[in-house]
């Protein structure tokens, strides 16, 4: 389970307030559970599954992997927005999917 995916911010350098930056998940075996931790800071995310596949998703570990509950599934072809957050302590989300060689695309603005 990697938890090192970084935001890229879309003009590079590093992540300032006010940017929007791109991060691609990759879950390259199916029903293998990848962290990812939004930056602090982070105030909106937009994910979505890059080959329209179904997420699931956990706050819990080895709750997404397993379809273990509780998980959320984020049906295919579906994307998930959050806006007006403000995160200032480290949140965890788990991702899998139940295909091989899904990228969870997620913009997010700090």
């Amino acid at each position: 389970m990697g938890h090192d995916e970084k935001v890229i911010p879309m003009r590079g350098g590093e992540v300032q307030v006010g940017d929007f930056g791109i991060v691609n998940l990759e879950l390259p075996t199916a029903n293998e559970e990848r962290a990812w931790l939004p930056p602090k800071g982070c105030k909106r995310f937009t994910l979505q599954a890059r080959n329209g596949n179904a997420l699931r998703i956990a706050r819990l570990p080895n709750k997404a992997g397993g379809a273990e509950n509780p998980y959320f599934n984020l049906g295919a072809s579906i994307s998930w927005s959050e806006a007006n957050l403000d995160i200032k302590q480290e949140v965890v989300f788990y991702f899998a999917c139940g295909t091989a060689a899904e990228v969870v695309e997620i913009m997010v603005g700090v």
